[in-house]
């Protein structure tokens, strides 16, 4: 046998083994790039074509969007929204089937309507004939399944995906999305505008619209100075309440205002506090603390022990005569609460909580409770039920809490909102002003 002709033979087999390895390599390195690069591909959207000159864009950000143009956005007429989708779906024919993406906008100091648009296709003969049917518009692909329609060339060209900072602030891929300007707002959302500036700290404004809630937030000032709900991040809350509210001492007075002067006071007679008067009401209940209803009880907390203000809240308390004297040696006699007289203070799970007439305290890591009901104090201490739980569902967790009301419907003021939630089937409404670095806003859960 020859040896020296056998080794030669494997290695020319493991020769041609490295050589089929290798090209394995290279085929699944090449699938690779390719699947990067159709992905990378499939992250350009009709939305970061929008030019930084744009006053005002309404985004339909995807199908489902595009055919509900849904009664569940509320605050303006859908009507002249829904004729731009009219009037894009008679130009786009069949077409308007693969449309996964729709922005109407126009620019400052023009009256133009423009339009952008991904398709989940768009193919070079589907967009030859609607140059060839459309003749009065101009049509240009800035990039794959992206379509820019204009009443003339002047802006197309120069159309490139581009990062405009303020565009995708907090920006959402779901529902509607709009961008405006409150000082110059389009004739169908003036009254939306009316309502929103009041609270407003900017004129630049942000909506998203989706199934299930209602965004709206402004870039941050560069002045905010306000102070969100941190202080309570680890309070309990109940685990079931019929209704909740809470003020920061540095939210915005206007907010404030239109909280507690169409929701509040219109409850007045139902919360805990109906005999204070409205400076005591300010002072106690709407400055740093949480109020929740839970039926005919309620629960208060706040990061001030409360035993220093139960003298002033108890409605029965037993008062003692203090004889003192002015500096002229005149002697007088004061009533004073007998506090100490009045706290009593019982164990429970551990935890010492405290009573004084018919109201019951606790306190624990600097969040301090108050009820009048000792129930909902010794629920509390056995509860894992936190502050944070409330924003479940609705906000997302890198947003910081401001000012905050879960609020049955039948209990909201008779108006448009109650009005929307009643027809939409909406029990209750969840309300949130918060912040991050980049932007402040309001959001509305259902």
């Amino acid at each position: 046998m020859d040896f020296s002709n056998l080794v030669q033979k494997e290695k020319r087999r493991l020769s041609f083994k490295w050589v089929q390895l290798a090209l394995a390599a290279v085929v699944l390195l090449a699938v690779a790039l390719f699947s990067v690069f159709k992905s990378d591909k499939a992250e350009i959207y009709a939305h970061d074509f929008i030019p930084p000159t744009a006053s005002f864009y309404y985004e339909w950000s995807d199908q489902t969007a595009i055919k509900q143009n849904s009664d569940k956005y509320w605050g303006f007429d859908k009507e002249i929204p829904q004729e731009h989708l009219t009037k894009i779906a008679g130009i786009m024919g069949e077409g308007y089937q693969n449309v996964e993406e729709l922005v109407w906008f126009r620019l400052e100091e023009q009256e133009n309507d423009f339009y952008l648009l991904r398709f989940s296709d768009l193919s070079d003969k589907y967009l030859a004939s609607l140059v060839q049917k459309n003749s009065g518009l101009f049509f240009y692909q800035p990039s794959d399944n992206i379509l820019f329609i204009s009443p003339n060339s002047d802006l197309g060209v120069s159309l490139s995906p581009q990062i405009i900072a303020r565009w995708n602030l907090n920006y959402s891929r779901e529902g509607v999305n709009i961008y405006w300007q409150l000082d110059k707002p389009p004739v169908f959302l003036q009254s939306l505008s009316t309502m929103i500036l009041p609270l407003a700290s900017v004129p630049e404004t942000f909506v998203n619209f989706s199934e299930d809630s209602f965004d709206l937030y402004q870039p941050k000032s560069p002045s905010s100075t306000l102070e969100y709900y941190q202080k309570f991040k680890n309070s309990k809350i109940p685990q079931k309440f019929d209704s909740a509210i809470g003020f920061n001492a540095s939210s915005t007075d206007n907010f404030s205002k239109i909280i507690i002067e169409n929701i509040v006071l219109p409850n007045f007679a139902s919360l805990p506090y109906q005999n204070l008067s409205f400076s005591e009401l300010n002072a106690y209940m709407l400055k740093d603390s949480l109020l929740f209803s839970v039926g005919s009880d309620w629960l208060l907390v706040s990061d001030t022990d409360w035993r220093s203000r139960a003298g002033e809240l108890a409605q029965n308390l037993q008062l003692v005569e203090v004889k003192k004297t002015l500096s002229d040696g005149t002697l007088y006699t004061e009533l004073l609460a007998a506090d100490e007289q009045a706290l009593k203070y019982y164990d429970f799970a551990g935890q010492k909580y405290w009573q004084v007439d018919n109201l019951y305290g606790w306190g624990l890591e600097r969040a301090y409770y108050l009820s009048n009901s000792a129930k909902i104090i010794e629920d509390l201490i056995v509860s894992d039920n936190i502050f944070p739980n409330l924003q479940q569902n609705c906000l997302s967790d890198s947003k910081n809490i401001g000012d905050f009301l879960l609020w049955p419907t039948n209990k909201l003021p008779a108006g448009q909102l109650r009005a929307y939630l009643e027809e939409q089937n909406i029990a209750s409404l969840k309300l949130f002003s918060y912040q991050n670095y980049l932007v402040e806003g309001i959001k509305f859960c259902f």
